[in-house]
């Protein structure tokens, strides 16, 4: 992966801007709990809807967190692991947008999406909606079709480090 460096500098990017947000949330934090310590209110929707906010940031401090550990464990993975950007499953090199996208992933898109669909008969499969009759491809075609699934191409400009036009 020739912009394994130029990844690695977006992800460090991606953590810092993980952790100013997640530094301003804690100070959003603070503000929800100065505000119920100094409430003398007896009103039980304005407690309660202070309480919902203070869950609802308590639940972004936790995926901010749970976003850093990731991208700290791929930074690692990428330092490490030279196959990283591979297919596990036909060795394709995994277009620099999707590592963007889904950072984690170690499918290209033609194999995740045959891993989707083996994942949709093995459903059908053990739900005892299979039948003999669904083992030609074209239901399953025609049943992504009617369901709207779609391949969409999605470009992001990643750029040649500094000084890019």
């Amino acid at each position: 992966m020739p912009e394994r460096q130029d990844f690695i500098k977006i992800l460090m990017e991606k953590r810092e801007e993980c952790e100013r947000t997640l530094k301003r949330l804690h100070e959003i934090k603070r503000e929800y709990m100065e505000k119920m310590d100094e409430s003398s209110t007896n009103d039980e929707s304005d407690l309660a809807q202070r309480e919902i906010s203070l869950a609802n940031v308590y639940s972004m401090i936790e995926r901010k967190n749970h976003e850093i550990r990731e991208i700290d464990l791929l930074i690692q993975r990428l330092e490490k692991d030279q196959d990283f950007g591979i297919c596990e499953e036909c060795g394709a090199e995994i277009p620099v947008e999707r590592l963007l996208l889904m950072p984690g992933t170690t499918l290209c898109v033609d194999c995740q999406a045959e891993y989707e669909r083996l994942g949709k008969i093995q459903k059908l499969k053990t739900e005892g909606m299979w039948t003999k009759d669904y083992e030609e491809l074209e239901w399953m075609e025609e049943v992504e079709e009617d369901l709207g699934l779609r391949e969409t191409t999605i470009s992001v400009d990643v750029g040649q480090g500094e000084g890019a036009s």
